[in-house]
């Protein structure tokens, strides 16, 4: 009987935990969404400040063109601006050298990609933003999954592990994950290493780390 009921049990927590990541897959990428329409609206309704992003995004030759670069430039701020910097053009000036590869070069992987049918129609270094955005976004809903997961792994507690990822997502300051910054890369890979450091898979967690080495050089 004991036996019968852990095997019936089993797949019960499995179908649970796979709906638990679902949800925090669904409530990460919604959040990012909202995160990118109010970047948008509040850039459209605040005096904008002097960010240098007409330094290096183009002005739009095409209706598109034009939307994609509305979006790309409400996230283009700060350190953003030298990763698109490097993505575009590489380690050109001396304060580029603070700034890790990791990001510019999957910038330039998913622009050449996925984002590679907007090339004959929207200016390269538009496509590299929107590259940055891919990134940065899809890293922080793997994140969220990835926490969710070391969560139950370290815990050991099914509902402490959901509210934690839930909360990772909703916490105010994630706005800044959505950016072009690498945030939310480190973010994930960590969160990844030290899953597999719970599950004992010491050589792919150093991996992980080693590789989170190549993105920024603080947490």
């Amino acid at each position: 009987m004991g036996a019968s009921s852990r095997e019936q049990a089993g797949p019960l927590a499995s179908d649970s935990e796979r709906d638990r990541r679902w949800s925090v897959v669904k409530y990460a990428a919604a959040s990012r969404i909202v995160a990118l329409l109010l970047g948008v609206v509040s850039n459209a309704i605040v005096n904008d400040y002097d960010a240098s992003t007409s330094l290096i995004l183009p002005d739009a030759s095409s209706a598109l063109e034009g939307a994609l670069r509305v979006l790309a430039h409400v996230f283009i701020r700060w350190d953003a601006f030298y990763f698109l910097h490097i993505a575009d053009a590489g380690y050109v000036h001396e304060q580029e050298h603070a700034f890790f590869p990791l990001l510019p070069l999957l910038m330039r992987v998913v622009s050449s990609t996925v984002l590679a049918p907007l090339a004959p129609w929207v200016d390269r270094r538009i496509v590299l933003a929107l590259a940055g955005l891919v990134v940065s976004n899809v890293s922080f809903v793997l994140a969220a999954v990835t926490l969710y997961m070391l969560g139950r792994a370290t815990l050991r507690n099914e509902r402490l592990a959901y509210v934690a990822a839930l909360l990772f997502v909703a916490a105010p300051a994630s706005a800044f994950m959505s950016a072009v910054y690498t945030e939310s890369l480190f973010a994930w890979l960590v969160f990844s290493a030290l899953l597999l450091i719970a599950q004992r898979q010491y050589l792919w967690a150093a991996l992980c780390l080693s590789v989170s080495g190549l993105c920024r050089a603080n947490g």
